[in-house]
Parts: structure tokens; C-alpha cells; sequence
């Protein structure tokens, strides 16, 4: 008998424990509310003079030193390219890091195996440039336009695309964590198989695109907008998710484990084998339907 209540209590320990540690992970990743008051505004809407006054902002490189103005056929780490046109161009293989691209236009450029890691390309058009298997580490997107742009199998970790236009990219197979996507358009994007962990996407739209097998943990996902886009197989674990609508979504094997549900607008979204298990603030009329940690439905 004795044994008996020792075994319940240890038990009942390790619960109590498992419950605070995934209460602990959220606070500890997300100690602050989301900050949704000072997003810059989308390049489209810059006017010709205030897009100039940027641009001729002077930076310097990573060492703190004055860019050199930069060759275009004999590029270099660290050079100033503003100004340049690079559409259409042929980059293939070649390796420029911490280079100031702002403003510049790489329509329909190719950049593959490329290393473009540090650099500055903020206010640049990507506009159907191709940069498979490139590196993009630490750049910078901000303001960025860059529709159907490819990126499969690129790594853009801890890179800034705040109130980027991504608007029909397709980035399968992408490395692309600790980045920062607040207020970004995603709409109609592919990112299939790709890595997200870590990264910061509030209030970005990412509506009727696909994530199909995606990892999406430790995420601030905050206002998110995501009607109509399928989470087939992803994995939000330890993600906040406060008042994102998820509605129309297909979240067939999404794992939401340790996730913050906070708001969250599940109407209409399609479960199947739906996992919840340590996820706090459910929605009160999906929790009354979740059995096992799981729940497969229609709400």
C-alpha cells in the first residue's frame, strides 16, 4: 500500500511537471505580448522621394568601414551595388557577402549556389528571380518585393523580410529560421518541407499557400492570417498562435504540442489526426471535441 501512494504521488509529480514545463517553454520563447505598432510600410506605398532618402542612406560594411563602389563584373564582399541593374543577369556559383544591393533590380535574375549571406537588399524587385540553393543568411529583405520569387532548397536563416511582398513565392525544401516575416504577404506561396523554427511571422498573411510538412515550432504566429492554406503534416510545437485565423485551413497530422492557442479562429478548418497534446488556451468549442490529445473533424 505503501508503495501504491508513492508510485501516485511520483506520477502525479511528473505531470504537474510536464504541464509547467510546457507552460514554462511558452513564457521563456514569448516573455512579451506581439508588437504590432510600428510595421513599416509595404515599398509600393513609398513615395518616389522617401524611397530615394533610404537608399541614399549611407552603411558601411560589417567591419564598420565605408563600402568601396562595388564592379559588377568583378564583384566583391562587401561592396556598394546601388544603382545597379542585375535583371536577367547570370549569377551562378558566385560568392558576395555584406553587399549593399538597396534598391536594385534582380527581375528574373539567376543566382543559384550563390552566397549573398549578410547583404543588404532592402527596397530591391526580385520579381521571378531564380536563387536555388543559395545562401542568404542575415539579410536583409525589409520592404522588400519579391514575387514569385524562388528559393527552394536556399538558407535564409536570421534574415529580416518585414512587410516584404512575398507574394507567390516558392521556397520547397528552405532553410528559413530565426526570421523575421512580421507583416509580410505570403499569399499563394509553396513551402513545402520547409523549416520555419524560430522564426517571427505577426499579423503576415499568409492565405491560400502551402506549408505541406513544414516546421513551424517555437514560432510567434500572432494575427496570422491563413485562410484557405493547408498545414498538411506540419508542426507548430510550442508556437503562439494568438488570435491567428486558421479557418478554411487544412491541418490534417498538424502537430500543435505545447502550442499557444490563444483567440485562435478555427471555424470551418478540417482535422484529421489533429494533435494537442500540453497546448493551452484551446478554443473552448474545439476542446470539447478533442479526445486523446488528437481530434479529426470539421468545426
Amino acid at each position: 500500500m505503501k508503495k501504491t501512494s508513492i508510485y501516485i504521488i511520483l506520477l502525479l509529480s511528473v505531470v504537474v511537471y510536464s504541464c509547467e514545463n510546457a507552460v514554462n517553454v511558452s513564457s521563456r520563447l514569448f516573455p512579451n505580448p506581439p508588437d504590432t505598432s510600428n510595421f513599416v510600410k509595404f515599398a509600393s506605398k513609398l513615395s518616389v522621394n522617401e524611397k530615394a532618402w533610404l537608399i541614399a542612406d549611407t552603411t558601411y560594411s560589417r567591419e564598420g568601414k565605408i563600402r568601396k563602389r562595388g564592379i559588377q563584373e568583378v564583384p566583391q564582399d562587401g561592396d556598394d551595388f546601388r544603382g545597379f541593374g542585375f535583371d536577367g543577369g547570370i549569377l551562378n556559383n558566385i560568392t558576395v557577402r555584406d553587399a549593399d544591393f538597396r534598391g536594385d533590380y534582380f527581375r528574373s535574375a539567376n543566382a543559384i549556389h550563390s552566397n549573398f549571406s549578410y547583404s543588404d537588399f532592402r527596397w530591391v524587385n526580385m520579381e521571378s528571380a531564380r536563387f536555388f540553393a543559395s545562401k542568404l543568411i542575415s539579410c536583409n529583405f525589409t520592404q522588400a518585393s519579391m514575387f514569385f520569387f524562388y528559393a527552394d532548397s536556399a538558407i535564409l536563416d536570421s534574415s529580416l523580410l518585414l512587410s516584404a511582398n512575398l507574394f507567390g513565392i516558392h521556397a520547397d525544401d528552405a532553410s528559413l529560421r530565426y526570421c523575421n516575416f512580421s507583416n509580410a504577404l505570403m499569399r499563394d506561396a509553396d513551402f513545402i518541407n520547409s523549416d520555419f523554427t524560430g522564426s517571427i511571422a505577426i499579423m503576415a498573411n499568409m492565405e491560400h499557400s502551402v506549408f505541406i510538412q513544414s516546421k513551424m515550432d517555437s514560432m510567434d504566429l500572432s494575427f496570422v492570417s491563413t485562410s484557405g492554406t493547408t498545414f498538411k503534416g506540419a508542426s507548430f510545437v510550442n508556437s503562439r498562435l494568438w488570435y491567428a485565423d486558421l479557418s478554411e485551413t487544412n491541418l490534417d497530422g498538424v502537430d500543435f504540442s505545447g502550442a499557444d492557442l490563444k483567440g485562435c479562429n478555427f471555424n470551418g478548418a478540417n482535422f484529421k489526426n489533429t494533435i494537442f497534446k500540453g497546448a493551452f488556451n484551446i478554443p473552448a468549442k474545439l476542446k470539447s471535441k478533442i479526445s486523446n490529445d488528437k481530434y479529426s473533424g470539421t468545426l
